[in-house]
């Protein structure tokens, strides 16, 4: 029973992750297209329509169907490492909702990237010209998600560290 309420987890997240953020890049495409950039926290925050034809922060965009191959492979490979940690080795994941959040991120930005070979980004963080990368909800699901398998590979590491050794004393 409690693999079916994580499975039925895994599943709710990531649908809910394909349909938020394709949803979001729909939106922010017509709107923005029409109306501009848009301030919501004055410079440091705004929404700012751009495309990204490479993978992260814009690398490789020049290799065209060559990022599409690599992304789908990528995520087939990610969903496969799911599917064998939840069998093998439920214990060291995090909960089965954040790895609906990554691997939903990953399948929208690999959907969105069908259709014209480029990832429709929207949030632009910075200050005047200091700006981030502009990215989508896709991206902040995926970052979370690996932070989250860090934190919690890290916090099994910790508990399975050898106790304490005492110090060995030696003569005078």
């Amino acid at each position: 029973m409690h693999a079916v309420k994580e499975a039925t987890a895994l599943l709710a997240t990531f649908i809910g992750t394909v349909a938020a953020d394709l949803g979001t890049k729909a939106l922010a495409e017509q709107s923005l297209m029409q109306y501009g950039t848009r301030e919501v926290v004055g410079e440091w925050f705004r929404f700012s329509l751009g495309y990204n034809q490479g993978v992260a922060f814009g690398l490789f965009a020049t290799d065209g169907p060559s990022v599409i191959i690599v992304s789908g492979l990528a995520t087939l490979l990610l969903a496969t490492w799911m599917v064998h940690a939840l069998r093998t080795d439920r214990d060291r994941l995090p909960p089965s909702w954040v790895l609906g959040l990554l691997l939903g991120g990953a399948v929208a930005n690999l959907l969105d990237r069908l259709g014209d070979g480029r990832v429709t980004d929207f949030i632009d963080l910075g200050l005047g010209a200091y700006r981030w990368a502009t990215f989508n909800l896709a991206d902040v699901f995926i970052v979370f998600g690996v932070g989250m398998i860090l934190l919690t590979s890290y916090r099994h590491s910790a508990e399975e560290a050898p106790e304490d050794v005492p110090a060995i004393s030696t003569p005078d």
